[in-house]
C-alpha cells in the first residue's frame, strides 16, 4: 500500500508541476500580446505626431526607463 500511495503522490506532483507549466506558459502568452498591442498603439501614437512632438515624447520616454532602470530589481519566473 505504500508503494501505491507514494506512486499516486509522485503522480499528484507531477500535475502540479505539469499545470504550473501550463499556467506559465499562458501568462507568457498574455504578457506578449500585451506587449505586442501596446507597441502597435505607441507606434500609431508616435507616427501621427509631428518632429518636436516625437522628440519631446522620445525623451520623456527615454527619462522614465533611466529612472526605472535604476530602481528595477531582476525577478526570475523560474522560481515563482
Amino acid at each position: 500500500m505504500d508503494e501505491k500511495k507514494g506512486a499516486n503522490e509522485n503522480k499528484i506532483k507531477e500535475l502540479d508541476a505539469f499545470d504550473k507549466h501550463l499556467k506559465m506558459g499562458k501568462f507568457v502568452s498574455k504578457v506578449k500580446n500585451m506587449a505586442n498591442a501596446l507597441e502597435q498603439e505607441l507606434l500609431q501614437y508616435i507616427l501621427q505626431l509631428d518632429d518636436a512632438e516625437k522628440k519631446s515624447v522620445l525623451q520623456m520616454l527615454k527619462t522614465f526607463v533611466k529612472g526605472r532602470e535604476a530602481k528595477t530589481i531582476r525577478v526570475s519566473i523560474v522560481n515563482l
